[in-house]
C-alpha cells in the first residue's frame, strides 16, 4: 500500500514529537488572542532539525462555523394581498316604514266566498268552469 512504511513511521514520530505539553492544554482559540512565538526567522534559517521543532510553539485557532444551509429561492408567485376591510363608525338611522298591508274588505270577501265555492280569500282567486283560476270581482271591491 505504501512505497515507504520506514519513512511514513519516521515522519510520524518527528510530528509526534513535535507536539509539547503546553500545547495539550492549549485550548481552541482565535488565533488573535494568544501570542506567537517561535515562528520569527532568525538569520534567515528556519529550523529544520526535530530538536528545534520541538522549542517552537504552535498555535492551535478555532475552525470558522460552517456556512449557514442554503435556502431555496422564493417563488416567482405571490398571492394577492388580504382585501382592507375598512370600518365606519356607526350610524343610527331610522327603519323605513313597513310596507302597506292591503286587505280586502269583509263584505267583498263574504260576497265572493257566498258566490264561488272554490273562492280563496288568501289570493282573492276562484277555479272557474274554464280550469283557469280568476280574480273575484264584487261590487264591493
Amino acid at each position: 500500500m505504501f512505497r515507504h512504511p520506514l519513512r511514513l513511521i519516521a515522519v510520524g514520530i518527528t510530528c509526534l514529537s513535535m507536539v509539547t505539553p503546553t500545547m495539550a492544554k492549549t485550548e481552541f482559540l482565535p488565533a488573535i488572542d494568544q501570542k506567537v512565538t517561535g515562528l520569527e526567522v532568525t538569520g534567515g534559517v528556519l529550523p529544520t532539525a526535530p530538536a528545534a521543532a520541538a522549542e517552537t510553539q504552535f498555535q492551535l485557532a478555532q475552525m470558522p462555523p460552517p456556512p449557514p444551509p442554503w435556502y431555496r429561492p422564493s417563488p416567482s408567485y405571490r398571492p394577492p394581498p388580504p382585501p382592507i376591510y375598512r370600518s365606519y363608525p356607526p350610524t343610527y338611522r331610522r327603519l323605513p316604514p313597513p310596507p302597506p298591508v292591503y286587505r280586502l274588505s269583509s263584505a267583498h270577501v263574504r260576497w265572493c266566498m257566498n258566490r264561488y265555492r272554490s273562492y280563496n280569500p288568501r289570493n282573492d282567486t276562484y277555479f272557474g268552469y274554464d280550469g283557469r283560476f280568476h280574480r273575484c270581482n264584487s261590487p264591493y271591491r
